[in-house]
Formats: structure tokens, sequence, C-alpha cells
């Protein structure tokens, strides 16, 4: 496997594990991990020594969604490659079941992400939702 800058990788007993590995921004989608994930996932999905993929990330969060710390500019001028949708490569599209290990917060971007697996286990004390964002006003959905 290449080296990721956003995200961990192993395989063990035909398992692959990705971890979203962004702990400091809560593993925030952002710095490539769109693309990222997508190798990733493809790799996987075409390699015959993986049997199953476990999507997890670095504590303390699952996903906490799009990375908003350009604040203002992260909408107004996002830059190449920027998308607050869904990921290339959706886990459903995949040949090989996907696991989502939600072990903190899923939130907007980060929920969509486990909810596009096959299955999704959730840590009793893990926060999951959608989050609307208008005129820098942050509510609930």
């Amino acid at each position: 496997m290449p080296g990721y800058r956003t995200l961990l990788s192993t395989v063990e007993g035909g398992v692959a594990v990705i971890t979203l590995n962004r702990p400091a921004q809560r593993n925030a989608v952002g710095d490539g991990m769109r693309h990222e994930l997508a190798d990733a996932l493809t790799r996987y999905d075409t390699d015959d020594a993986v049997r199953a993929i476990v999507l997890t990330g670095a504590p303390p969060a699952f996903c906490a969604g799009a990375d908003l710390g350009a604040g203002e500019q992260t909408f107004t001028a996002p830059g190449d490659g920027f998308s607050a949708a869904g990921f290339p490569v959706p886990a459903w599209t995949l040949n090989k079941p996907v696991i989502a290990a939600v072990n903190g917060h899923a939130i907007g971007l980060g929920l969509t992400l486990a909810l596009q697996c096959d299955i999704r286990f959730f840590a009793a004390d893990a926060k999951y939702g959608i989050v609307q964002v208008r005129r820098g006003v942050v509510g609930d959905a």
C-alpha cells in the first residue's frame, strides 16, 4: 500500500483496516482525504488477500465532516478538488463488504461516509448527525 498523508492502513487475517488519520481535526475530510480514501478502497477491493474492509477513525472521532478550517473561504473560494459531496468511490460500489466502526463523532459528511458502508457499528458513546450551516450559523438540520 502506498503511504497516505491522511490515512493509516493495515491488512491482517484477510481484513483491511483503513483509519482516517487527522485526529487534530477530528478526522475532518480535507487535505486530499477524499482521493486517498478512494484509492485505498479501490486497491483493497482488487486485492485477493483482502476479504473485508473496516473503516474507522483515529481517536477521538470517526469523522467530524468536511474540514471547515478555512472558515468562510471553505465555500466562497474552496479551491481545486473541494467537495462536500459524498466520496468518489462510495463503499456500496465495492465487491467486498465495508464495515464502519464508528468510534466517536460522525457528523455531516462523516455520517454520510458511515452510511455508505454495508454494515455500521457505533460505539455506545458515539455521536452522529447532520448539521445545517447557514450564514455562519450552525443549527440542527
